[in-house]
Formats: structure tokens, sequence, C-alpha cells
């Protein structure tokens, strides 16, 4: 009987054992799992930044070049009511 103890005490103890690296590994995993995750999200972030200041950049351009066209659009117009004019 005592021999049957020690021989189950001795399977306990390793399972114990066993369990314990077992655990480690998951916390160990899920740490680089949220390390992973931290650092995905923060490269997003940068790329979302980037890709706004972009828009914001050719948003600024568009509105220059539709001012610039608005204004020779005037140009035009004027030149051609003095052509008129003057062929009259």
């Amino acid at each position: 009987l005592a021999a049957q103890l020690e021989k189950r005490s001795r399977a306990h103890e390793r399972a114990v054992a066993k369990l314990s690296v077992i655990q480690e590994q998951a916390t160990r995993a899920a740490n680089q799992a949220a390390s992973d995750r931290a650092n995905l999200e923060q490269t997003a972030q940068r790329d979302v930044s980037r890709a706004q200041e972009q828009i914001r950049a050719h948003a600024q351009t568009i509105g220059a070049l539709v001012a610039e066209k608005t204004e020779l659009q005037t140009r035009v117009q004027h030149l051609e009511r003095l052509s008129q004019q003057r062929a009259q």
C-alpha cells in the first residue's frame, strides 16, 4: 500500500510540474500576443496618421487648384468679353 501511495505521489508531482510548465508557456504566449497586438496597433495608428496627413495635403492642393481654375476662368471670360467688344 505504501509503495502504491509513493507511486501515485510521484505521478502527482510529475503532473503538477508538467502543469506548471504548461501554465508558464501559456503565460509567455499570452504576453507575446499582447506585445504583438500592441505593436500592430501602434503601427496601424502611425499608418492612419500618415494617410490622414496625406489626405489633408491633397485636399489643400485640390483647393488651391480649384481656386486657380476659377481665377483663370474669370480671366478668360473677361478676355472674351473684351474681344467681343473690340470686334463690334
